[in-house]
């Protein structure tokens, strides 16, 4: 292809936007391309000017990675090329960011404690972990008898920082104050080891035990919830911080008989900005391993909510390398360069990344650290 049939296109959608393995979000999604990645169209070009910027169309596009597969036409622009063997140009939409400090530090290194929400989950072989793996953080699960006698180990341990997600299930619709009521106990017991940041519930786009078509049925309807849920709280507990959750980033998905399982992430936040933007700090979930996704690319989600939410910090709570055919030695040297490149990329406003995860009692055989090499590998980091 000469340069002058050379057609480049950059997606306009500041959430990224998906490629697909097919001319629709019917098939599988490939990978995520963002603002300033250029993308080269492999089908003829006049057929694919003709779509830009229309709706319900369809263009094939090959990324930088090599990746090739059909990009929504209705949210992508033409780049202007340049002379051969330079970058196409085009023109930065945003201002340079300044970011806040996060005063708990910098992209500390840190793993998500056991699944499991009770304190027996918490054995010796658990706090080695901790110290073998040199963790600088931990995200705890609030609930049954979790807090002093978690928190004070932990910090003997050499542990700075300590979040905690407030654990509660929907498996029906309930009220913002039963959810409160329920919680309570759990953020008393951590609020009293010296603990302030409270992640409010998890992932609330999926179904299962997350309440999505249960108590909410879009972003908006959640981000009613949360902020009640944060008033309410502070009420008890003025001096602590409360978060936005992370949310289970992708496309639309459905168990095999149809039943709606996830919310698209994208949509759902855009729908629930309002209640993100009164949240004392964002939390966020990001893996890789499929669809030639790597630890880089969860690294650049990570500076796109840190660079919408400058004024925030930022936190990590899930992140994995999920595919179930890498050996785990090689999943934590992955999160060797994970940790170590968050500290030299990553703006002054995220705060610490929690690997997921210790333990668990009922599932996540191909993620867990406990009787593994992982926590042996990312022990030998330096720095």
């Amino acid at each position: 292809m000469s340069d002058e049939d050379l057609l480049l296109v950059m997606p306009i959608k500041s959430d990224g936007l998906q490629v697909m393995s097919g001319p629709g979000t019917q098939h599988a999604v490939m990978t995520t391309v963002y603002i300033g990645d250029n993308l080269v169209v492999i089908e003829p070009k006049d057929k694919a000017l003709g779509k830009i910027g229309r709706q319900d169309l369809w263009i094939e596009i090959r990324t930088r990675d090599g990746v090739s597969g059909f990009i929504n036409a209705q949210f992508v622009q033409k780049v202007t090329t340049a002379p051969a063997g330079t970058e196409p140009e085009y023109t930065p939409i945003e201002e340079p960011i300044t970011y806040m400090t996060s005063p708990v530090g910098h992209a500390l290194a840190g793993i998500h404690g056991p699944a499991d929400p009770d304190a027996w989950a918490w054995d010796g072989t658990a706090f080695s972990i901790v110290r073998d793996s040199r963790m600088e953080a931990v995200k705890l699960m609030g609930g049954g008898d979790v807090g002093a006698n978690i928190v004070n180990p932990l910090r003997s341990l050499g542990v700075r920082f300590i979040l905690a997600r407030l654990y509660a299930k929907f498996h029906e619709n309930r009220t913002v104050e039963s959810f409160v009521d329920e919680v309570l106990r759990s953020v008393s017991q951590l609020y009293g080891a010296g603990v302030r940041y409270f992640e409010v519930h998890n992932e609330p786009n999926i179904r299962q035990d997350e309440g999505m078509w249960i108590a909410w049925q879009n972003g908006r309807e959640f981000g009613d919830f949360f902020v009640k849920a944060r008033v309410q709280l502070k009420r008890h507990f003025p001096d602590a911080l409360f978060g936005w959750p992370g949310v289970s980033d992708g496309p639309d998905a459905s168990y095999p008989d149809g039943t709606p399982v996830r919310y698209e992430g994208a949509r759902f936040r855009k729908e629930a900005d309002f209640a993100m933007q009164k949240a004392d700090f964002i939390c966020m979930h990001t893996y890789w391993g499929h669809f030639g996704l790597t630890y880089q690319d969860s690294l650049n989600d990570v500076k796109r909510y840190a660079d919408q939410f400058p004024d925030k910090e930022i936190f990590v709570t899930e992140f994995s390398n999920n595919n179930p055919d890498v050996d785990k030695a090689d999943k934590g040297r992955e999160y060797i360069k994970f940790y170590t490149q968050a500290k030299r990329q990553l703006p002054s406003n995220v705060g610490a990344l929690f690997s997921f995860v210790l333990s668990s009692s009922y599932g996540y055989p191909h993620e867990t650290w406990r009787d593994s090499p992982i926590p042996w590998v990312v022990g030998q980091r330096t720095g």
